[in-house]
């Protein structure tokens, strides 16, 4: 194991590398995704959606972050 990136209270429910591998996207049970940088592995942003979110992943042109939750619903988060 390369290393470990903390910070959700909660169950991981889905991480991607984004950015051209320089960044992780994750999403958890505390309702938060959270941008974590590859290199430093630093915790960049955190973002609150109030929700169960169940996934993450890049736009194809990386200019968006979708997260999907319980609520039938698609969360579109500006990069």
């Amino acid at each position: 194991m390369m290393a470990e990136l903390y910070g959700h209270e909660q169950t991981v429910t889905d991480a991607n590398i984004i950015n051209n591998d320089s960044q992780i996207v994750s999403c958890s049970n505390d309702s938060t995704v959270r941008l974590w940088d590859v290199k430093c592995l630093k915790l960049l942003e955190t973002v609150y959606i109030s929700n169960t979110l169940t996934s993450v992943a890049e736009s194809q042109d990386s200019k968006y972050i979708l997260v999907s939750s319980l609520s039938n619903g698609v969360h579109i988060l500006r990069k």
